[in-house]
Formats: structure tokens, sequence, C-alpha cells
């Protein structure tokens, strides 16, 4: 019999994506920010932010001011990454600021072993988010239970 797969999402998006593909049982490891739907809080979490604000000014001054300085917006938790033993990991490439970067996630899978497939979305478009629900189904078709997702 064939081991479950083992997903972390970095990206909340492709959190969600998993999930309506039916294949929420995979993951094993969230961002700070996923909270949909509201049973991936109970996974443990990856990622933090460095940064705390709470208007608008702030928000500039302090991602300003760390951008600037080289420094990231986001922690990530490599020993947990590690301990979790991802078979993938989804992530993103368009914003450094909206979420964690691509250099830091391929880093850490080049470091682990067995290396973890990186997955990256990076929609533009409407068309490209349906691209990526199918990206994300892909590598996980035999994993999902997705007898309720629409495919035309």
């Amino acid at each position: 019999m064939a081991t479950q797969l083992r997903v972390v999402s970095v990206l909340p998006s492709a959190t969600e994506m998993l999930f309506f593909i039916g294949g929420g049982h995979l993951l094993v490891g969230r961002s700070h920010e996923d909270n949909f739907p509201a049973s991936v809080t109970a996974l443990p979490v990856v990622t933090g932010q460095t940064t705390e604000y709470t208007t608008a000014k702030e928000v500039d001054e302090v991602v300003s001011a760390s951008l600037a300085a080289g420094n990231s917006l986001y922690t990530v938790d490599s020993a947990l990454i590690k301990e979790l033993r991802p078979d993938v990991i989804l992530t993103q490439d368009i914003c450094s600021v909206c979420a964690i970067d691509l250099e830091t996630v391929e880093r850490l899978a080049s470091t682990m072993d067995p290396k973890p497939k990186v997955v990256s979305l990076n929609p533009e478009c409407l068309d490209d988010v349906l691209a990526n629900i199918l990206q994300v189904w892909g590598p996980f078709v035999k994993h999902c239970s997705a007898s309720y997702m629409y495919i035309p």
C-alpha cells in the first residue's frame, strides 16, 4: 500500500485549494495566516510574522523599513518543517511582502532528505487561479476525494 503524501502549505490560498480538491487530510503543517477551513487551525504553524502594526500608516512604515534593511517580514520554522517531513511544500513567488518567498522555501527544501517537491502558485488573473487548482490537484489526484469538485 502506498504511503500517504504529506503536505506543508505556507500560502493560505494553496491550503484552501488543497481542501477544495479533497486533499485537506494530506496537510501536516500550515502558515500562520491559514484560518479556512476552521479545521486547519488545529495543524502545526510553520511560519510567523516579524512585524506588528495596527494602522495603514504603521504597515507602510514597518514594511518599508524592514525591506530597506533587507529583512524578511516572515519567519519559517525550519526545524518543525523538517520534523513534519513533507513530500510537497505549497508556496508562491509573486510577492515577498505577502508571504514567504520562493527562494527561502527552496533553500529549506534543498537541505531536507528526502527533498520535498516545491509547488509555487503564481496567479495573475482568474484563468491562472483556475489553472493553479489543477496544478495543485495534479500531484495529489490519487490521494484526494474530490467527488464534489467540478471541472468542465
